[in-house]
């Protein structure tokens, strides 16, 4: 084996430390190899030893689901790597699972003799874990390229700005009384603070400023004292930069780079409303820290716990991103923070109350509780659970505002009629879609005058959306009565919706309320057998849609009579709808509308919506509907045209999300780009 010395001076060199220094720490450790696929750490193992890469490349794994899942969190292959440096922090547990890509030399300590020796000569310690600090630092930066690369944040901080009211600033408090509240100083005594306290200076910023470029020059160590504030990030210059995390806490650091003398700023602070910071000179923090050995050490351990913070949220975050899987990234880290936390702490509640739809709620209001009353882990961890629950709470208030819905419809008096409760139930669905995320195009193509049929490809809901009687508001035709129908003619128009089996209670209450068109399908309970009973069924449907039709009134139906995954649709065409328009004297637009993803779930899904161009029966049917052969080809034909518009929905759908995750002005589709069925 090489000598661990010589390899020790090659990793270290350039860093701020004498030979001598260099010596002793080379004195406690030894050089080691490891094969391909060798793991070097295994996630939630003591932490027993801590390593230096010097050649080869590794993975970084985060095991979830009781160790059956291993998710891929970062990799390298750059001499100085650290691996197992959690092992510095409480409670001395691995992170990671760190794992062999090529055959790897490494540097190897035992974590119980390296802090010895740190601890009996401070300064080496301060220069020593300044060097983690830096080279840790540099798998951050890595984690956060790749969360930007698979970023589905849409929240635009600038648009945030404007829908913050500007209140009168308060007496700014006084910097100890922050440092006291700070969890990042909760471990030092009041004399520490106090001294701190002297080169401290309270600072006010309106909101919407810049206090920190990415890249720029850091001259002070920072604390929030008042306000909100967030990190935004981007790899490069002039690249649209992401929003990481936002905080309001008071006490949280705001600026941790100053606090490490040669540590370069790779992130960008905005005030999101005017805030105070507590700033610590650089350059005094620095004489202090040299000047008083021991607390220097204590206090860059605590930068390189607030880095490992960052680097696990950023990871969460990743896991909660890149895999869609928040429950299970929050999960991990309240079992990697499980031994400090409290057997009674509610946080280990979380996980079990977000897998069901009607607990979510009950999730939220654990973590907001916390984020206030906690101790300092749980609010560190309901912080950063908050923000990656982003998606998933606007997806709780989009559940809990159909519920809203369903009650005001089936509770509506009974002297409201028909047309009152719909029109109600059209303006509230309106609240609630506005807060999705959704684009239509083609508004162009609405025919000015309502008395049109409208069709459209049926989605099925997904399960998540069931209420609590096991009914599902279907999304597609509520978002097509409500924001295009309602909006456009101020009026959502009357759909056509099935019979409801006798178990269905749920529905036959909802629909019931709201003087919709009902129909036997093969879904009902009862269907007629014979031809003449079918015949009589017909008639009666086309005689009841065709007088409101003739009276100005808008149908809305689908074609396929039952619903589909936006990746199987459109289903077979029926010629229910093109029969209802060749009895209606006036020839009726037919209206096609294209939707995509209403049968995903809110979180991380754009729903979309194309109006096509309306086209009459007559246009399409040169002999009519009575030519059984010239109708049953054109519903062939047309399904395919239809498919081709479901496609483009589709693409229309991601290009949205996209320019939404820039907050960037969405400018339409292509369609030349298309690729159509």
């Amino acid at each position: 084996m090489p000598n661990s010395q010589n390899v020790l001076l090659n990793l270290l060199k350039g860093v701020h430390l004498s030979e001598d220094q260099i010596s002793r720490l080379s004195s406690i450790c030894q050089c080691r190899e490891f094969v391909g696929n060798s793991t070097i750490t295994q996630q939630y193992a003591a932490g027993s030893h801590f390593y230096l890469l010097e050649s080869g490349e590794i993975d970084f794994f985060i095991t979830l689901e009781n160790e059956k899942e291993e998710l891929l969190v970062g990799s390298s292959d750059q001499a100085q790597t650290p691996i197992g440096w959690s092992g510095f922090r409480s409670p001395g547990r691995y992170a990671t699972t760190v794992r062999c890509k090529t055959t790897c030399s490494v540097v190897e300590w035992e974590h119980a003799k390296l802090q010895k020796l740190l601890i009996e000569e401070p300064v080496l310690g301060i220069h020593f874990l300044r060097f983690i600090i830096d080279r840790s630092n540099e798998l951050l930066k890595q984690a956060r390229n790749s969360l930007f690369e698979v970023n589905k944040t849409d929240w635009n901080f600038k648009s945030d700005l404007k829908t913050i009211t500007q209140v009168k600033k308060p007496t700014p408090p006084e910097p100890f009384d922050i440092l006291r509240l700070s969890p990042f100083f909760e471990h030092f005594d009041e004399k520490t603070l106090k001294d701190l306290s002297k080169f401290s200076t309270m600072t006010s910023y309106d909101r919407g400023s810049v206090i920190i470029k990415k890249d720029g020059v850091i001259s002070k160590f920072s604390l929030l004292a008042r306000g909100k504030v967030a990190f935004s990030y981007s790899r490069q210059q002039g690249e649209e930069e992401i929003i990481l995390r936002s905080f309001s806490t008071p006490g949280w650091i705001t600026s941790w780079a100053g606090g490490v003398s040669h540590l370069t700023n790779d992130i960008s602070l905005i005030t999101l409303q005017s805030a105070v910071l507590c700033e610590l000179d650089k350059s005094k923090l620095e004489d202090y820290i040299l000047s008083n050995p021991k607390f220097g050490l204590a206090f860059t351990q605590r930068i390189l716990w607030l880095l490992s913070n960052h680097l696990r949220a950023v990871r969460a975050q990743l896991i909660s991103q890149r895999f869609e899987r928040e429950i299970l990234a929050i999960k991990n880290l309240i079992e990697q923070n499980c031994i400090q936390l409290s057997v009674q702490s509610p946080l280990h509640k979380i996980p079990h109350l977000l897998s069901n739809t009607l607990t979510l709620g009950g999730a939220f209001q654990h973590l907001h509780q916390l984020l206030n009353s906690g101790n300092t882990l749980e609010k560190s961890l309901s912080s950063l659970c908050l923000d990656i629950l982003g998606h998933v709470h606007q997806e709780h208030e989009f559940f809990h505002g159909l519920q809203d819905i369903y009650q005001s419809v089936v509770n509506a008096p009974p002297s409201l009629t028909t047309e009152e409760v719909r029109r109600n139930s059209a303006n509230k669905f309106i609240e609630v879609f506005e807060k999705t995320n959704h684009v239509i195009a083609g508004w162009e193509n609405l025919p000015e005058e309502p008395g049109c049929i409208f069709i459209y490809n049926h989605l099925r809901n997904h399960e998540f959306n069931t209420l609590p009687n096991h009914f599902q508001l279907t999304l597609d035709s509520h978002f097509l009565s409500s924001m295009i129908l309602h909006k456009k003619y101020g009026d959502p128009g009357r759909r056509v919706v099935r019979m409801p089996r006798g178990e269905e209670y749920g529905h036959h209450f909802y629909y019931s309320k709201l003087g919709h068109i009902t129909v036997l399908t093969n879904e009902s309970n009862t269907f007629p057998n014979t031809k003449d009973q079918k015949q009589k069924l017909r008639q009666a449907f086309y005689s009841e849609a065709g007088e409101l039709l003739e009276n100005g009134h808008n149908i809305l139906m689908s074609p396929e009579g039952t619903s589909y995954s936006t990746e199987e649709s459109p289903g077979r065409f029926k010629a229910g709808a093109f029969n209802l328009a060749s009895n209606v004297k006036k020839d009726p637009f037919i209206v096609p509308i294209s939707v995509a993803n209403f049968d995903k779930r809110l979180n991380h899904t754009n729903f979309a919506v194309i109006i096509q161009e309306p086209f009459k029966i007559s246009e399409v049917l040169k002999s009519g509907v009575e030519n059984k052969r010239e109708l049953f080809d054109f519903l062939a034909s047309y399904q395919k045209t239809f498919s081709g518009y479901v496609e483009e929905t589709r693409l229309l759908a991601d290009q949205y999300g996209a320019s939404q995750l820039k907050a960037k002005p969405f400018t339409g589709i292509n369609k030349s780009e298309l690729i159509l069925k």
